[in-house]
C-alpha cells in the first residue's frame, strides 16, 4: 500500500471517529434538552398548586401562566429564572378577615361606651381600606428552577433580595413562612392592634 493511501485511510478513520463523537455529543445534548423541556409542565403544575394553596380562602388565582425569562448552565445544572402570573380574585369579605375578627373581639371586651365607639370607627376605617383594594388584579411572582442534568430532578427556589443581595430560598418553605395565613396569629394581631390604638387615643385625650 502506498504511503498516500495509508494517509487517506488514517484520515478517513479519524474523520469517522469525529463523526461518531459528534453524533454522540448531539444525542446527549438532545436528551438533556428533552429532559429540561419535559420539566416545564411539572414545574408549572407544582408552582400553580403551591400559589393557589397559599391564597386559599382569600383569593382565587385564575388564568395562571408560567414562563421562562432567563436560562443558564452551571455545575451540571440548568438554572431557569421563571415567572408565575395569575389573576388574583378577592373572594373574602373584609368582615371575615381574621384581622378584623380580632379587632371586633377586642372591641367587645372594652367597657367604656366611648372606647367602644372609637373602636368601631377604627374598624370601619380598616374595612373601607380593605374594600378599596381591586377585586381582581394580575400579579406576577418570580422564582428559580434548578434542574439537575445528572440526577434528572429539579428544585424550586424563591429569589429573596435584601440590601441588593439575592439569596435563593426553598420555594415552598418561603411560601409557608410568608404567605400562608395563620388565622389564630392574624386574629391576635388584630386584637393587639386595636387595643394599642385605643390606648394611644386615650393617652392623647388625657393629655389635652
Amino acid at each position: 500500500m502506498k504511503r498516500s493511501e495509508q494517509k487517506l485511510n488514517i484520515a478517513g478513520v479519524k474523520f469517522g471517529i469525529i463523526l461518531i463523537m459528534t453524533a454522540m455529543c448531539l444525542a446527549g445534548c438532545t436528551k438533556e434538552e428533552a429532559f429540561v423541556d419535559s420539566c416545564d409542565s411539572e414545574i408549572a403544575e407544582q408552582v400553580t398548586s403551591i400559589m393557589q394553596e397559599s391564597q386559599k380562602g382569600c383569593y382565587n388565582l385564575e388564568n395562571c401562566e408560567v414562563f421562562v425569562t432567563e436560562e443558564s448552565k452551571k455545575d451540571g445544572y440548568v438554572v431557569r429564572r421563571m415567572t408565575f402570573q395569575a389573576d388574583w380574585k378577592r373572594v373574602r369579605e373584609p368582615i371575615d378577615d381574621p384581622l378584623i375578627q380580632g379587632m371586633l373581639q377586642a372591641r367587645d371586651e372594652l367597657e367604656s361606651p366611648e372606647e367602644k365607639e372609637a373602636a368601631g370607627k377604627i374598624i370601619d376605617g380598616y374595612i373601607v381600606e380593605m374594600n378599596s383594594e381591586p377585586e381582581s388584579e394580575r400579579i406576577e411572582t418570580k422564582f428559580v428552577a434548578k434542574i439537575s442534568l445528572e440526577n434528572e430532578t429539579f428544585e424550586l427556589f424563591y429569589p429573596f433580595v435584601q440590601e441588593g443581595e439575592e439569596t435563593l430560598l426553598p420555594f415552598w418553605e418561603y411560601v409557608e413562612e410568608n404567605w400562608l395565613e395563620n388565622t389564630e396569629k392574624r386574629m391576635q394581631e388584630g386584637h393587639k392592634r386595636l387595643r394599642r390604638l385605643i390606648n394611644t387615643e386615650k393617652g392623647l385625650n388625657q393629655s389635652l
